[in-house]
């Protein structure tokens, strides 16, 4: 799922590497609405956008989840007050620039975002670096 100027160029690159069949394409605008799954990924996306913009597309994800089974995995570099040094605070500078309120936030303020969309943290896995490995699930659901 992405924009449809960006899906449109996806399946003869999906073709080359094998995996058109098991792919389906969708353009849209996630501020409008998400197609309806049991997982949803979201990689680098909500760095780009400032909290009620977050809350918007964290809010059409949560109405596009399948109501027992779905989950929502997020793919971000989060910020670690606890150790505020290296690249991690230099890293924020060109969202601060580009963006209009885009930022690398703590996990608490990720928990805080999707708990406002109905959203509690189900996993979360420290990747490679600074970039983290959330999973959530819909707020009422106990696993």
């Amino acid at each position: 799922f992405d924009l449809p100027e960006i899906v449109a160029a996806a399946p003869p690159y999906l073709a080359s590497c094998g995996v058109a069949e098991r792919v389906e394409c969708v353009g849209g605008d996630f501020f409008q609405a998400v197609p309806r799954g049991d997982c949803h990924l979201l990689k680098h996306v909500l760095l780009n956008w400032n909290d009620e913009q977050c809350g918007r597309i964290l809010s059409r994800v949560k109405e596009a989840m399948e109501p027992l089974t779905g989950r929502v995995v997020v793919v971000e570099d989060l910020v670690d007050n606890a150790r505020p040094t290296g690249i991690t605070p230099v890293r924020d500078i060109p969202l601060l620039v580009m963006t209009e309120g885009g930022r690398k936030r703590t996990l608490g303020e990720c928990e805080k975002l999707f708990a406002r969309a109905g959203l509690r943290v189900a996993g979360v896995t420290r990747a490679q670096g600074i970039t983290t490995v959330l999973e959530f699930r819909g707020a009422a659901l106990e696993m």
